[in-house]
């Protein structure tokens, strides 16, 4: 009792000052989490305006986009990009698919997970490390939390280690830059996001990881490899002889999935658009393939076929509910496919586009198929020099 007394009041403070101190940390510790990217997370590169620039030769492996600016300055080529290079309209390079739609979704998809990162659960500093500038790298290795920083922006001078499992958010009020040779290492690419309220560079040679979503600029200088992604909302993404890998992050779901081909369909092919490749290919036979026939399968399902078609059997397809903006692609091969989980009932518009290894012929004709009056037959007769399943 006398040893309570003497020691009892020390201990209760002593409690409380730990329970101040552990289980704040702890709380915002676990609260951690990657925000959806939506749209956005097909995308290795999304940038706003005026340009994506690029000294040749980059490698990109994911979605290109560039919004509002146009097309006329993307500086990557078909053959550069494992993917599908959107732009806002036909100015773009060879094999690049105008999407405006789905890039405008994109844009505020990003704006949206940009957000994210400094509200909810992640809105509590783990560390803040002030206003001076940080090399993250001298508190090397660091374990998954929130790591906040002032106007002096963070630095990546020598090698950063990501320990353990989880979740990394860096929020920089300014710029975050990395030295020649500096690299970060550990984590996984989907859980690490790197927010710049101004701009981000990748110093010559860097090897960096994970979601860069810069609200203005973002530049990697000669030989920068990036697994992640690089996603600047209003500025430039500009590349000098780079890698970047974007792998698909199931944290990062679309608020709507993207319908798919059948698996029972005659056609082998991919939920993801690609138009990668070697520089050297066949050329296309750009003449648009035309649709013989489609067919309501059910409610949100439709199969169609097209052809006879020479030069190639391989071809891209986009549809949309509107002619143009195309909300969902896939590519094929063969000369049939079926097209799932679509939105019940409705009539879907259709553009298919020879492709090859490096890009996509810039040709086609969208046909409106699937009318709800045809559940289980096909086109009706030419009507006005077009067929129409109406």
């Amino acid at each position: 009792m006398k040893i309570f007394e003497k020691f009892g009041l020390t201990a209760i403070l002593l409690i409380i000052g730990l329970g101040c101190i552990v289980f704040p940390f702890s709380k915002a510790h676990a609260a951690i989490n990657s925000p959806s990217l939506g749209t956005a997370d097909r995308f290795a590169i999304l940038a706003g305006t005026p340009n994506i620039t690029n000294v040749p030769t980059s490698s990109i492996t994911g979605d290109v986009g560039l919004s509002p600016a146009t097309g006329a300055g993307i500086g990557l080529t078909a053959a550069q990009v494992t993917g599908t290079i959107y732009a806002v309209d036909a100015a773009g390079p060879l094999g690049s698919i105008v999407n405006p739609g789905l890039l405008t979704t994109a844009k505020i998809d990003l704006a949206t997970a940009y957000d994210n990162l400094i509200a909810g659960d992640n809105a509590t500093c783990t560390v803040d490390y002030g206003a001076a500038t940080k090399d993250l790298s001298l508190e090397s290795p660091l374990g998954p939390g929130v790591y906040c920083v002032g106007a002096g922006g963070f630095e990546v001078n020598t090698t950063l280690a990501l320990s353990g499992s989880g979740v990394w958010i860096f929020r920089s009020e300014s710029t975050i830059v990395t030295a020649p040779g500096s690299s970060v290492t550990g984590g996984d690419p989907c859980n690490v996001w790197w927010r710049s309220e101004t701009s981000t560079t990748l110093d010559t040679t860097t090897s960096f990881r994970g979601n860069i979503l810069a609200l203005a600029s973002i530049t990697m200088n000669t030989g920068a490899t990036l697994a992640g992604r690089a996603l600047a909302r209003n500025g430039a993404v500009s590349l000098d002889s780079n890698t970047i890998t974007n792998a698909a992050c199931s944290a990062a779901a679309t608020p709507t999935p993207s319908p798919a081909p059948s698996s029972g369909s005659s056609s082998t092919s991919t939920s993801t658009s690609g138009s990668g490749g070697t520089a050297s290919c066949p050329t296309i036979n750009c003449v648009p393939p035309l649709i013989i026939d489609s067919q309501r399968v059910d409610a949100d399902s439709i199969t169609f076929n097209w052809g006879p078609y020479a030069g190639t059997d391989t071809f891209t397809i986009q549809y949309g509910l509107e002619n143009g903006k195309w909300l969902w692609s896939t590519n094929v091969t063969g000369f049939s496919t079926t097209l799932n989980s679509l939105p019940a009932n409705q009539p879907i518009w259709v553009l298919i586009s020879p492709r090859n290894s490096c890009s996509i012929a810039p040709c086609g004709v969208p046909r409106l198929i699937g009318g709800p009056k045809l559940p289980n037959t096909g086109f009706n007769p030419l009507i006005s020099g077009f067929r129409s399943s109406w």
